[in-house]
């Protein structure tokens, strides 16, 4: 071959112009061509090489090969060493740079039995990490596992609305919680499953199971205001340990009773949710005897003229929240014994609202340890709180506006040997007399404040009920305005019995009327030895 030369086992040239090989006019050093046939032809182009562990090679085929570039290099490592790897790209900017078009695939990785991801180009501004298997995993060494920085995040969703919005179920590993607090352990709170049964803790505190209750809407209650809805309610309380009435105003004909079901009925709040007796029913709305821990909140009673709304009796730890009373022509709200020796112990009665009560807005009696806290009432015709032969009672933080009736038992009245009860911090305003202690020992009746008083700001009076006697008890720290007879009085109605030992100390007693109608500040028409000290009044003072 002219101007090549062969050497042993090597050919080499001293040619300086190109070689071609299906072509007569080669491009460059080495210029291979080989027309399309319409099918496929052999190598144009192919370095190989044979080893025990098989047969490599690197190929230039004819465009028709499905494969024009190939490269097989058996089960031996294949590197680049040094630079940037350009796909699409003649200035690849990283060790891997591969350019596409807007939406299309850039990198696809499969093993051809469990599915392929996909890294796909942005496509309207979503950068999209793609697995068409059943499910993706994502792993990472020890450390942070995976940051999303702004946006949105939707799982099943495309449209995602929150910071993480999800459509379709959630699933809690059992030993896991959904934690809504900065840590686990003892400051984290939040939702948990414990073998079927769904509990929650407040940070700090202790797993709690939630109560699943129920709606009288189930039950065929309808609470239009027209509907006949007792029977409803009736048969909700009967199989339902918590029971809900959602909005609306249900009219009853006779008392719900508390059976073996119902522990607690709520409504969705006062004056949204409303059970009214029907006119001229001489019933209570609900009534309980001899069941333990009842709750009734978040709603309102409206009694409609019949004598009382709610009467407990023989019920221990009750509990009555949040309930507005109206229309009551006794008492409101009632707690009491049904048999001689059993009361409504420890009942509690709180952040309740009376209007238009006839008696007194709460009554209370044969019953230890109750207490009636931030209350308040008005249109009251006899007490705020009638509290009858019950011990160790607190009456605290309550309002009671009264009629201005100079016949009713008072604001707040303790009577027939009340023992060791406290009433402190509560207002009283137009009753015939502010606070009425009337036979009862060791109360403690401080830090309260009376208004426009007919009669006697405060009064503790011996009785013939029950011969009882009205001694040691502590009157401190009041403040009484314009009161129509006395500021303080202690007094008894007949020598057989005892008002003595009695500690009136420390009150204030104003008359701003012009002129001053109260006509002593203390006074103690009792005959018996008792305690006046510290006192002050704009008025003649007394003892």
């Amino acid at each position: 071959m002219a101007g090549w030369t062969v050497s042993g086992n090597d050919v080499y040239t001293s040619v300086t112009g190109n070689v071609g090989i299906g072509t007569t006019s080669p491009a460059g050093k080495l210029d291979i061509y080989a027309p399309g046939t319409g099918g496929t032809s052999p190598h144009l182009l192919s370095f190989s090489y044979q080893t025990s562990e098989g047969y490599g090679y690197f190929a230039v085929d004819n465009t028709n090969s499905p494969y024009p570039l190939s490269l097989n290099v058996v089960s031996r490592p294949f590197a680049i060493m040094g630079g940037n790897v350009g796909i699409g790209t003649a200035s690849p900017a990283t060790r891997l740079h591969v350019l596409g078009g807007v939406g299309t695939t850039l990198a696809r990785f499969t093993d051809n039995v469990n599915g392929t991801l996909d890294i796909r180009t942005p496509s309207l501004n979503i950068t999209d990490l793609y697995a068409n298997s059943t499910s993706m995993t994502m792993t990472t060494q020890a450390g942070e596992t995976m940051r999303l920085t702004g946006g949105k995040v939707g799982i099943g969703t495309t449209t995602p609305a929150h910071t993480l919005d999800v459509v379709g179920n959630i699933g809690i590993a059992v030993s896991g919680y959904l934690n809504l607090g900065p840590a686990d352990g003892a400051s984290g709170y939040g939702l948990r499953d414990v073998a079927g049964q769904l509990q929650y803790k407040d940070s700090g505190k202790s797993w709690v199971r939630i109560q699943p209750f129920g709606n009288v809407k189930a039950y065929g209650a309808v609470g239009d205001g027209v509907t006949n809805d007792t029977a409803a309610i009736q048969a909700a309380m009967n199989a339902e340990p918590d029971l809900y009435l959602p909005a609306g105003t249900y009219l009853i004909n006779s008392a719900l009773i508390f059976n073996s079901g119902a522990r607690r009925v709520r409504g969705a709040g006062m004056r949204v949710t409303t059970i009214r007796l029907a006119t001229g029913t001489g019933y209570n709305i609900f009534d309980a005897v001899s069941k333990n821990d009842l709750t009734v909140q978040d709603l309102t009673l409206d009694a409609n003229g019949a004598p009382n709304a709610l009467g407990f009796h023989n019920c221990l730890r009750a509990r009555i929240s949040g309930v507005e009373f109206l229309n009551s022509a006794q008492s409101a709200c009632g707690l009491d014994q049904a048999q001689v020796g059993v009361g409504s112990h420890g009942g509690r009665i709180t952040g309740c609202f009376f209007d238009n009560v006839g008696g007194h807005a709460v009554s209370i009696s044969e019953s230890d340890n109750c207490s009636v806290v931030d209350n308040y009432g008005q249109g009251i015709g006899n007490s705020g709180v009638n509290l009858g032969k019950s011990s160790r009672c607190v009456i605290t933080n309550n309002r009671f506006v009264g009629i201005g009736d100079t016949a009713g038992f008072g604001g707040i009245r303790l009577s027939n040997l009340c023992i060791g009860c406290t009433i402190t911090g509560n207002t009283v305003q137009r009753f015939s007399t502010g606070y009425f202690i009337l036979g009862s020992i060791y109360c403690s009746i401080t830090g309260n404040s009376a208004y426009d008083i007919a009669l006697r700001g405060i009064l503790i009076q011996a009785t013939t009920i029950l011969d009882t006697n009205c001694n040691y008890n502590t009157v401190t720290a009041n403040t009484l305005f314009d009161c129509g007879q006395y500021g303080i009085q202690i007094d008894r109605t007949t020598g057989s019995i005892a008002c003595t030992g009695n500690v009136v100390c420390g009150n204030t007693i104003v008359d701003d009327r012009s002129p001053p109608i109260t006509s002593q500040a203390l006074i103690n028409t009792s005959s018996d030895p008792n305690l006046f000290a510290n006192n002050s009044s704009n008025v003649t003072l007394g003892p």
